[in-house]
């Protein structure tokens, strides 16, 4: 482990080895829509916010109905206004033709293969590296009673999850700023640990981190992967599980993949 890059990260401004152009600006806003009423109604519609999030284009979005359409018809109405409410906030583009935003139905195929490889969440303690706004954590409460669900990220984008989810919950989620894991003694255990591509981009030592610290405390994992410090494969061989690894589609051109590890 590169402790000297570490002490280098912990020792300037870098959002806790966050890689990315954006990070600054993207920090910026969820501070402006956490506290500002009127730019929260619609933080969704940003354009510099979806440089980050919010931009599963609607021809990918289609991609994502077309796998769901079979999980989707099998779930209660009541589950499925739930979901829809995830759209209700924050200004989010409803495609007429799905009834859902592109991004909400991507986090809708990650309950699916969720609920495919681990079965009944219910009950679990999940651990998301990297929460956004909240929509998956949403997606996901929506459907199961979570036995407790654990937010790690930003402080920034923190402040804006917790302004969302406050909407539809009073209870069972947690909330740790990502520069806990740079604290000795940090450490969290869990059922389940996800990520949706948060994890892969981060500099190499701090990916290491969470792996001691939480991925390896964990019973079950699914992570969505994007090729930046490190790739996919790289990642998996860092783990002491057995791991399974898949093409990420619609995303596969660009090296994305879906890595798992733990069974049903």
């Amino acid at each position: 482990m590169n402790w000297k890059k570490i002490f280098n990260l912990r020792n300037k401004n870098t959002l806790v080895g966050w890689i990315g152009n954006d990070k600054d600006s993207y920090a910026n806003l969820c501070k402006v829509f956490a506290t500002n009423p009127e730019e929260f109604k619609n933080f969704k519609q940003n354009k510099n916010y979806q440089k980050i999030l919010e931009h599963t284009s609607l021809s990918d979005g289609l991609f994502f109905f077309k796998l769901c359409e079979s999980f989707i018809n099998k779930t209660s109405p009541e589950i499925i206004n739930n979901w829809k409410s995830n759209d209700s906030i924050g200004g989010a583009s409803i495609s007429s033709k799905m009834g859902y935003s592109p991004s909400t139905l991507r986090y809708i195929n990650v309950l699916r293969k969720l609920v495919e490889k681990f079965g009944d969440l219910s009950d679990k303690h999940i651990v998301e590296i990297g929460g956004g706004y909240g929509g998956q954590c949403h997606i996901i409460k929506s459907m199961f009673n979570i036995g407790n669900y654990t937010i790690i990220d930003i402080k920034e984008a923190l402040a804006l999850t917790k302004c969302y989810l406050n909407n539809f919950y009073n209870n069972r989620i947690t909330y740790y700023p990502a520069d806990k894991i740079m604290e000795d003694g940090f450490s969290i255990s869990a059922n389940l640990v996800i990520s949706n591509y948060a994890l892969s981009e981060l500099e190499e030592p701090i990916i290491d981190l969470y792996i001691s610290k939480i991925v390896e405390n964990c019973q079950q994992g699914y992570f969505c992967f994007n090729p930046n410090a490190i790739n996919g494969y790289q990642f998996s061989k860092r783990l002491s599980f057995d791991c399974n690894i898949e093409d990420d589609k619609p995303y596969q051109k660009w090296g994305n993949k879906l890595i798992s590890f733990g069974k049903y």
